[in-house]
């Protein structure tokens, strides 16, 4: 996946730890949106929110995490781009490459084991 602004592995190790997988993510087998579905809550999870039926895109779930920075208190500016989660499809593409990558080098380390 890519590199998501102030989500480091500990973050990424206490999502696992709560039951958040990406069991789908390089298995071709399984349809495209269920692969977005797994990733979409497991970053989610990553950015402290709950993920409800109506916040099930990434752009939800932006906005979320923006309405939460912008209702602290003494907040003085808007929060940095950077700091929020990717648009919907921006995560998708990120998803894809990630999906396709992960396979790839799945099926090179078979391929070497082989030999």
């Amino acid at each position: 996946m890519a590199q998501f602004f102030g989500i480091g592995k500990g973050t990424e190790l206490k999502a696992i730890e709560a039951g958040y997988h990406l069991n789908t993510l390089g298995d071709l087998q399984s349809p495209l949106t269920d692969v977005y579905g797994e990733a979409t809550r497991f970053i989610a999870k990553c950015y402290g929110v709950n993920i409800e039926d109506t916040c099930t895109q990434m752009s939800d779930i932006r906005v979320n995490v923006w309405f939460k920075k912008m209702s602290r208190k003494q907040v003085t500016k808007a929060p940095d781009l950077k700091t929020l989660p990717p648009t919907t499809q921006a995560f998708k593409e990120n998803v894809n490459r990630a999906h396709k990558g992960y396979n790839l080098e799945i099926g090179l380390i078979s391929q070497s084991s082989i030999c």
